[in-house]
């Protein structure tokens, strides 16, 4: 696998990533068949994991938060997204701060505005 520098940190991000879009209750999506795929890409040199709380209504979260508990030894990146249909900004704040505190809580990945 081949890595690079993710913007100005000093993470090396794998240039294949994990699009998680289709894991997290599509028809015939397999929990068990997922977690086998996540863990082959781990196994590959993969580290970089894209997800979405409209994976699923966080399902696809889920999955990702498995697969790290499973190899603790390895460093994985993710990125999660998030839409809330709101006109308070304050409410879209709030949400984004505890994506933020999860993220640093689950994958110890310090918080950095």
């Amino acid at each position: 696998m081949k890595y690079r520098r993710f913007g100005r940190t000093d993470w090396q991000v794998s240039e294949v990533g994990y699009g998680m879009w289709g894991m997290a209750g599509w028809t015939a999506s397999d929990d068990a068949q997922s977690a086998k795929s996540l863990d082959l890409a781990v196994e590959n040199g993969v580290n970089f994991f894209d997800t979405a709380w409209g994976y699923g209504e966080g399902h696809s979260e889920e999955l990702l938060g498995e697969l790290v508990k499973r190899h603790p030894s390895k460093k994985l990146y993710t990125v999660s997204k998030f839409h809330q249909k709101t006109s308070n900004g304050l409410q879209n704040l709030n949400m984004l701060l505890r994506i933020l505190i999860l993220q640093n809580i689950l994958w110890n990945t310090p918080i950095r505005l």
